[in-house]
């Protein structure tokens, strides 16, 4: 074997043996992305999309991740990283000026754009009522708010909406809020398919817009039933949900208990910032209702709209 004694014959030999290297090394680089071509390119799969945690720190990242979605859109797998087990917010009794406990649930709604209750620093009461099916009382509801110049708000469902026109529109025009209740009053969580889910709620605004000439923020859930997951997608489709902090055992629609009893239930359960829920098939509460406002006013609370709600976290 001969060596080379000449040291730039070498570097030159070790220069060309590189430059060969180089150019074997980027045609076997351009032959992988042209086989990548032919299979799609580099598209990228919005099912890869990362996910945020439940505490809001991202998981994962993958930068090319969702590059397709309609901007402003919600990867429909953000939810379902989200618990999804039903939650019933019911009502619990606390003495006359005390907010309710109510337990876990507080962190659930205070991580979301939902209210259960005003500002507690102020004497000011929220009225609402909610609007499943009409039982005669209604009218009588709305005779009593127009005389004594008290605001509410009603949550109705889509079979409201549809045999109720009139009183519908009395609502608004009256100056009322008719707020969305969902147009057939599921159980929310268990509805798995998010299409369906939002339909429930868009729907009814859809009908609302057409026949009525508004459209609402305000959302209350059928039964008070959600979960985790179920706020998180009413709040991306921009609703204000509205919960309670007191209320009574008023929706049977054939139990009386006399008005007395209504008024008990309500004037002396009350605290600063109450959301009050009544049901508007409530005999008792039709009858009570001008005495309920007379005497919470007396005690100095205002009766306010939901519109003078702070829904910004």
């Amino acid at each position: 074997m001969k060596y080379f004694k000449n040291t730039g014959t070498v570097k030159h030999f070790i220069s060309v043996f590189l430059i060969i290297g180089l150019l074997c090394s980027l045609a076997a680089c351009s032959g992988k992305n042209s086989e990548g071509d032919k299979s799609g390119g580099n598209t990228s799969d919005p099912t890869q999309t990362a996910l945020p945690s439940v505490d809001g720190a991202p998981a994962s990242v993958n930068e090319n991740a969702g590059n397709e979605e309609i901007a402003g859109a919600v990867p429909a797998n953000v939810y379902t990283a989200l618990d999804n087990k039903v939650c019933g917010f019911g009502f619990a009794k606390a003495p006359k000026g005390k907010v309710p406990d109510i337990g876990s649930y507080a962190k659930l709604i205070d991580n979301s754009k939902a209210l259960y209750v005003g500002d507690t620093s102020q004497k000011n009461l929220y009225l609402t009522f909610d609007e499943g099916y009409e039982n005669g009382f209604s009218g009588q509801i709305l005779d009593t708010l127009k005389e004594k110049k008290c605001p509410a708000a009603f949550f109705v469902t889509g079979d409201y909406l549809k045999r109720e026109p009139e009183l519908i529109d009395r609502m608004i025009n009256e100056g009322h809020i008719v707020g969305n209740h969902t147009w057939s009053h599921p159980t929310l969580p268990k509805i798995e398919d998010e299409t369906k889910f939002k339909e429930e709620l868009t729907k009814l605004d859809d009908y609302l817009a057409e026949k009525h000439g508004v459209k609402t923020t305000y959302f209350r859930y059928p039964n008070g039933e959600f979960s985790e997951r179920s706020l998180k997608i009413v709040d991306d489709m921009g609703y204000k949900t509205v919960f309670w902090s007191t209320t009574y055992k008023d929706w049977e629609r054939d139990v009386s208990r006399g008005a007395d009893y209504a008024y008990d239930n309500i004037v002396n359960h009350v605290h600063d910032g109450a959301i009050l829920l009544m049901h508007a098939v409530s005999k008792d509460n039709a009858e009570a209702l001008g005495r309920i406002i007379d005497t919470l006013r007396a005690e100095g609370y205002t009766f306010c709209s939901l519109d003078e709600l702070n829904f910004e976290k």
